[in-house]
């Protein structure tokens, strides 16, 4: 996850928003564990949303 595509700023709220490139829907992540997904259309597109993070944060641990 890009510092462009970031908005953490827990003081104020406590998820980081997720907003990657080229993409029409965002997120926001919880330390619970929990996501929102918003601004897809249909449930194929939220499936490939929730793999997309899924895979970053993925890259993001090893």
């Amino acid at each position: 996850m890009g510092i462009d595509e970031t908005e953490y700023e827990p003081e104020q709220f406590p998820g980081l928003f997720y907003r990657p490139d080229e993409q029409d829907w965002f997120s926001i992540l919880f330390a619970t564990g929990s996501i929102i997904i918003d601004g897809v259309p249909d449930i194929g597109l939220l499936e490939e949303a929730y793999r997309n993070i899924d895979n970053t944060l993925s890259e993001q641990s090893i």
